[in-house]
């Protein structure tokens, strides 16, 4: 008897995990299709049997492979292990090693012929900062030429379709070093900036006539005071409703939004739902959040899409 309970148990322990597989469809930039027409690539999350990991795939509207890895998380991609991510033509792209969602180890990216771009090595964040710390070992054209090799010579940086060049410089031991030369031809932009040891000392850029100096590329927008300010509004703004708590609603409304130049939120949206009426008690909170400190990209105002989680739960309401 005890055999069977344990084999039932088995078989429906399996069973369950079976059923458990998040599918999710996404447009080109990332974000959540709207409708069929935008769907670029879909993602399925199921539990590996073999582990507690999550098994993640992604395919391309055409059917072939976009990335394949495992997370420790079903709700949110968090990759440990391999990840092999390939272009639309079914050429790798990336060949990546993750250790609790941060890159580790060796990092090996491709040009859409299938010819080696760059080799990195990643080694786990230390402190606060949100980037991983990484040398650049090797770097090839996209003929196969030798630009930089054991971490010297010069590296450049191509737009998303490798169409062209949008920065370069020289690296030393792995990191950028001296001056280096870029331009975004879709912000008008053209900089240039000087870096020691892979640290920017003072950049200068050019758009649309006018020029700017910086010490930081880029600055994200914030509430006026920070995080904990923003949690104190969040705290005493937003209130969990009647109906919701009746019913033991709980979990996350997801929000994007655009933060304009000037701080003002707009095009504010609905990522995850999880109720209507929690669902517009976070939107209504977030617009009067507005305005925030704008954020800044090569010393200029910058207008900069946001998403955002708001938990409702009932322990901490």
């Amino acid at each position: 008897m005890k055999l069977y309970c344990l084999l039932l148990f088995s078989f429906f322990s399996l069973q369950c995990l079976a059923q458990i597989e998040d599918r999710t469809y996404y447009d080109k930039n990332g974000w959540p299709a709207k409708s069929s027409d935008s769907i670029y690539y879909m993602q399925t999350i199921r539990p590996d049997s073999a582990s507690k990991l999550f098994i993640v795939q992604q395919y391309y509207k055409n059917g072939q492979p976009k990335l394949i890895g495992k997370s420790i998380s079903l709700t949110s991609l968090k990759f440990d292990g391999n990840v092999i991510e390939y272009y639309n033509n079914a050429k790798r792209k990336i060949m990546a090693n993750y250790k609790d969602g941060n890159r580790f180890g060796s990092y090996y990216e491709y040009f859409p012929s299938g010819k080696l771009y760059v080799h990195k090595e990643y080694t786990l964040k230390k402190g606060p900062s949100d980037s991983l710390n990484f040398t650049i070992q090797n770097v090839y054209d996209t003929t196969g030429v030798v630009t930089a090799t054991d971490g010297n010579g010069v590296y450049s940086q191509y737009d998303q379709n490798f169409t062209h060049v949008t920065e370069s410089g020289p690296i030393k031991n792995g990191k950028r070093n001296g001056e280096w030369k870029g331009a975004y031809k879709e912000r008008d932009i053209t900089f240039v900036e000087t870096y020691t040891d892979g640290e920017l000392l003072s950049g200068e850029a050019s758009s649309m006539g006018q020029k700017s100096s910086y010490k930081k590329r880029f600055i994200v927008p914030e509430f006026p005071g920070g995080d904990v300010a923003f949690g104190r509004f969040l705290g005493t703004h937003m209130r969990y409703p009647i109906i919701d708590l009746q019913n033991k609603v709980q979990g996350r409304v997801v929000l994007t939004f655009i933060i304009e130049k000037d701080g003002k939120i707009t095009n504010l949206e609905i990522l995850s739902s999880l109720s209507s009426t929690t669902d517009e008690e976070a939107v209504k909170t977030l617009t009067a959040s507005s305005p925030w400190i704008n954020g800044y990209e090569f010393g200029f105002p910058a207008t900069i899409r946001y998403s955002m989680p708001i938990t409702f739960s009932m322990a901490n309401n």
